[in-house]
């Protein structure tokens, strides 16, 4: 996500003032762009965008939802774009690359194993 000067402004004032009240400033930081966003982040993206631990976002919202200041909204395909079809691209990738070179049979047994299976995971 891209911040404006006066986003980033705005964010770093309200980590200030979070410290001041006795919040975090991560806290305060996510929850400041919580406000500004137009639309919910997911917790990957509020980690890249304030630089950020994943562990430290998520920490933030769960002290977030116990204030009520925040609700989780769960979206469907979100996990799958992160972590499955990425998994499955370089597993597919590994295969190609163990085709031609001196990669044992069993072990491009087992990757072909592997990709089917998942796979099988991926049909509709």
């Amino acid at each position: 996500m891209h911040l404006t000067p006066a986003m980033q402004d705005f964010i770093l004032h309200w980590a200030e003032m979070g410290a001041t009240w006795g919040t975090n400033r991560s806290v305060a930081q996510i929850q400041a762009l919580l406000q500004r966003s137009p639309t919910p982040p997911p917790a990957d993206e509020i980690a890249e965008t304030l630089n950020m631990a994943r562990s430290n976002v998520f920490t933030g919202i769960k002290e977030l939802q116990s204030w009520k200041l925040v609700t989780i909204e769960r979206r469907l395909g979100a996990r799958c774009e992160r972590e499955y079809a990425p998994t499955v691209v370089a597993l597919q990738r590994v295969a190609d690359e163990a085709e031609p070179d001196q990669t044992p049979t069993d072990v491009k047994d087992r990757i072909a194993v592997t990709l089917k299976t998942m796979g099988l995971f991926d049909k509709a």
